[in-house]
């Protein structure tokens, strides 16, 4: 099978590693991967994989232009699959592809976030464009994926959940936890307006009073990088707060962490992180959101805490160390609820 994906970046998030694991757990195919935007750390990944990666650089023109470059570089190709790890001008993106395969997948990362004005167009650039003969959309979570089923122009396709893959961590975490000098406690995501880091340094200023051996490590990077240091410098934490930005290896950070404090919006669409927290066996403190809840059903023992709410977060977050004796049960669970993200699992789902 020859398989396309396209992705309109290379950065280090969860649309890109998703199709990193894709090609990674299907090695029998024949894959090559599209860029609409310019490199990124991504490209490098992507490459050690022995998968062919071009850059476009099409996302700054105009969308004719970007179809006509498009429909230029796939001229005479055919596939028989093509990935779109994203909906960024999906009608644009389909138009091109409607001459070379009859199949195509979307993947939806978050919850619909075109205006109405934007639906409007892309239900005027299918109509010019059409598409090709089989396109199915596979959010990564049932919540993601509701946003779409109420839209305009999206709501025609067929929509199948299929949550993300991680990559399993390289060995079962050991308890119990916290037996070094220092409490680590930690967060990885991008540092965007889509999470909620400054709820959790804001938190953070609290609980270590209560705890003045915490230490908070944040793994990531993003538009909000200036701000947050900002905050933390203000608020007297810098000697406690850890910032790693991008990591290759999450998992040697995850190891020395003794729980996983996440803290996000309704914009999010699964939390991928978050699989990886609990595949190392990391308690871990979630805001009670829909996708937080498929992440972790009501059989997973995690702690919960009201999204947005400073003092919910400080109470649980303290609650939840005050009762180390719980750490080995929560660690089992979490561990145990990871393994159903395995990208074989993931792979076949979309095959299918």
């Amino acid at each position: 099978m020859n398989i396309l994906h396209i992705s309109p970046y290379a950065l280090r998030g969860g649309c890109e590693k998703d199709c990193f694991l894709f090609i990674q757990a299907s090695p029998q195919f024949e894959q090559s991967v599209v860029v609409l935007g310019k490199e990124g750390p991504m490209t490098g990944a992507w490459n050690s994989l022995g998968t062919p990666v071009v850059h476009l650089d099409l996302l700054g023109k105009s969308f004719i232009k970007m179809k006509w470059e498009l429909d230029r570089f796939l001229y005479g190709k055919k596939y028989d699959m093509v990935i779109y790890w994203s909906t960024i001008r999906i009608a644009t993106v389909l138009g091109s592809l409607r001459k070379v395969t009859d199949k195509v997948r979307v993947h939806i990362g978050n919850p619909l976030q075109y205006s109405g004005v934007q639906l409007q167009r892309e239900i005027f650039l299918d109509k010019i464009w059409k598409r090709s003969p089989e396109v199915i959309f596979l959010p990564c979570s049932d919540y993601a994926g509701s946003s779409f089923k109420k839209a305009p122009y999206f709501k025609d396709f067929p929509i199948i959940t299929s949550l993300n893959p991680i990559e399993m961590a390289p060995s079962k975490r050991k308890s119990p936890f916290m037996g070094r000098k220092n409490i680590n406690v930690g967060m990885v995501a991008r540092l965007d307006p889509i999470k909620n880091h400054a709820l959790l340094i804001k938190a953070f200023k609290q609980v270590s009073l209560r705890f003045p051996n915490m230490i908070l490590h944040i793994v990531g990077n993003g538009v909000l990088k200036n701000y947050l240091h900002e905050l933390t410098q203000s608020l007297g934490l810098v000697e406690k707060v850890i910032f790693y930005g991008d990591v290759d290896k999450v998992y040697e950070h995850l190891e020395f962490w003794d729980a996983f404090i996440y803290s996000t919006t309704k914009r999010e669409g699964l939390g991928s992180a978050v699989i990886e927290a609990m595949a190392n066996g990391l308690p871990c403190l979630l805001p009670d959101l829909p996708m937080m809840r498929e992440l972790a059903p009501e059989e997973v023992k995690v702690k919960w805490f009201t999204p947005d709410s400073e003092s919910s977060l400080v109470n649980e977050w303290i609650s939840l160390f005050e009762n180390p004796g719980q750490f080995p049960e929560m660690s089992e669970s979490v561990f145990n609820r990871s393994l159903n993200f395995n990208s074989e699992r993931y792979v076949k789902e979309y095959i299918a």
